[in-house]
């Protein structure tokens, strides 16, 4: 299956400024398995895109890629108009900077209180003095409702703490992108609501670049200005809606949910998603 996009565009638009993530002729194997094969994909600045598919699509894969935390095979990835394909150690922590990471699972040192993991990466920076990281540290906490949680350890918090201490430490160093790996997992209906309106409110009141992963269609429905659906190696690009009715049932089927949804006001503001015209933003490749 070649990867189709929604709607069709002849070319791939350049990135116009430098908060924006390209990937031109991407290829990823692990071993005998395919992941992607021959991926173009922009993601402009200042919009929410999330990152679907079956398991084993690739998803984490892609974020992974762009962290600079795995390396294609072949192809080249710009995040910010910086190369991070095959740089040295010191070009790729230089990019580093501009992008945060929310993993998964939360990935918090467990024998270090929320305070000290937050603290961590502005200490080893060291471009500001104790005073001044207690200061932010404690801030970023307040921003994520955890103000009163800078003493306790991980395994102390709930589900829902652990993501919103995960998203703190992400934007601890001010990133213009943030990448987010299934931020909706495990939780329940109030705490992934409490998670959707944060990160909404970083792409509005801020205008940051978010990239996510999600199964959680209702979600995905408020608060995505397009979403990439990996399959194949390659991708299809669309507003859910327009997913729901693509001719490949593999693709449909995942947006079933959405026939007996009923939408209300959403994350965003009341607006609906934007459509993949609307965003600019091309997603193709894969293997035939």
């Amino acid at each position: 299956m070649r990867a189709t996009k929604l709607p069709a565009m002849d070319s791939m638009p350049t990135a116009d400024n430098s908060a924006s993530v390209t990937l031109q002729n991407v290829s990823l194997s692990f071993g005998e398995r395919l992941v992607f094969q021959d991926l173009d994909c922009i993601f402009h600045a200042g919009e929410i895109s999330v990152l679907a598919g079956p398991s084993g699509c690739g998803k984490s894969s892609l974020l992974r890629l762009l962290g600079g935390l795995l390396q294609p095979q072949s192809g080249g990835i710009q995040v910010s108009g910086q190369e991070v394909v095959g740089v040295k150690k010191q070009s790729l922590r230089q990019i580093r900077k501009q992008v945060g990471m929310m993993f998964q699972n939360g990935a918090l040192l467990s024998s270090m209180s929320i305070f000290e993991n937050l603290a961590l990466p502005l200490r080893e920076q060291r471009e500001m003095d104790e005073e001044g990281i207690r200061k932010k540290v404690s801030n970023q906490l307040v921003s994520v409702g955890l103000g009163d949680a800078e003493e306790l350890l991980p395994g102390q918090l709930s589900g829902g703490m652990v993501k919103r201490a995960a998203l703190a430490r992400a934007l601890i160093s001010d990133p213009e992108i943030l990448l987010c790996d299934e931020p909706f997992s495990g939780l329940d209906p109030v705490s992934v609501r409490r998670i959707e309106e944060l990160l909404v409110g970083l792409n509005q009141d801020r205008g940051m670049t978010i990239l996510l992963t999600s199964h959680h269609v209702p979600s995905t429905r408020r608060m995505a200005d397009h979403v990439v659906f990996l399959i194949d190696g390659g991708a299809v690009i669309g507003t859910p809606e327009e997913l729901m009715e693509h001719p490949d049932e593999r693709v449909s089927s995942f947006w079933e949910e959405l026939r007996s949804y009923v939408p209300s006001a959403t994350a965003r503001g009341g607006a609906s998603p934007s459509s993949a015209a609307q965003s600019g933003v091309v997603a193709q490749g894969g293997a035939e």
